[in-house]
């Protein structure tokens, strides 16, 4: 049996890539980076985050919204958390974070890794300067962190695919087959 993972990432896209694939079928996880998480009604499985010094932030945004809290909450191994004598907030788990190439290819790693995904569909996750969904200023830190995604390109180029930019363009698009795992 195949299981699959939608992750919702933080560009401006990235609800509109969610309709799009969630209308391709159905996922076993969500997993939601960063601000996504906050602003995301249904059940988030997996928060995931290179920044877990903002999950209480972030947490208390999404408790004031109305939803239920994420069922785990996961950061890197060596995160500002760890080492806080009295940290604002205890994740879950940590893992160790091999490609550096944003919180996207973090949770590609985690899916794949540790969760043992089969398949990945990226949303709001397109690696382009385009703004987030919170603001309209360009992701310009986006240069900084592209690099990783081709060396990742060879672990993840059959199990993840993306609905929009530069990731879609690197890993294709999620047809429904390749979701179910015929393809």
């Amino acid at each position: 049996m195949t299981r699959s993972a939608v992750v919702i990432g933080g560009a401006s896209c990235v609800w509109d890539d969610l309709e799009q694939a969630k209308a391709l079928g159905d996922y076993d996880l969500l997993i939601a980076i960063n601000d996504a998480g906050a602003e995301y009604p249904g059940t988030v499985d997996y928060w995931i985050t290179l920044h877990p010094e903002t999950l209480p932030i972030w947490t208390k945004k999404r408790a004031e919204n109305g939803y239920q809290p994420a069922r785990q909450y996961v950061a890197h191994v060596g995160n500002t958390l760890e080492t806080m004598r009295n940290p604002l907030f205890h994740v879950s788990f940590s893992v160790p974070y091999t490609w550096p190439g944003s919180s996207g290819l973090f949770a590609c790693e985690i899916a794949l890794k540790t969760l043992e995904v089969d398949r990945v569909v990226l949303c709001g996750v397109p690696m382009n300067a385009d703004p987030h969904f919170f603001d309209d200023a360009p992701w310009t830190a986006v240069k900084g962190f592209w690099d990783a995604w081709p060396v990742a390109y060879p672990h993840i180029k059959d199990k993840v695919r993306s609905m929009s930019g530069r990731t879609q363009e690197l890993l294709g698009a999620p047809s429904r087959a390749w979701l179910s795992g015929a393809e």
